[in-house]
């Protein structure tokens, strides 16, 4: 599954290319890639929908790759989050 999110960083709306890479009982793999960076995360939603806590953060994880601000980790969640519920 591909999709494409569009996050506001440092006051632009940046196009990032989202690709769901697997999944297994505990965890999923995302790979984000933009202009000239890739990076893989991860989350834990496979247990938290197995254990049905629907108020129950997700936790995200950098797997591969960089990102020097965390805020910026926290928007492309988000908008991974946000294209989710579109998807339902």
């Amino acid at each position: 599954m591909q999709f494409i999110i569009t996050p506001t960083i440092n006051g632009k709306v940046t196009r990032l290319y989202v690709s769901f890479i697997k999944k297994n009982e505990s965890l999923e793999y995302y790979e984000v890639e933009g202009k000239n960076r890739k990076i893989i995360l991860s989350c834990n939603r496979p247990v938290i929908q197995a254990k049905g806590l629907k108020k129950f953060p997700i936790t995200w994880k950098i797997e591969e790759g960089k990102i020097g601000n965390p805020r910026i980790m926290e928007k492309i969640t988000e908008a991974i989050q946000e294209s989710w519920l579109q998807q339902q």
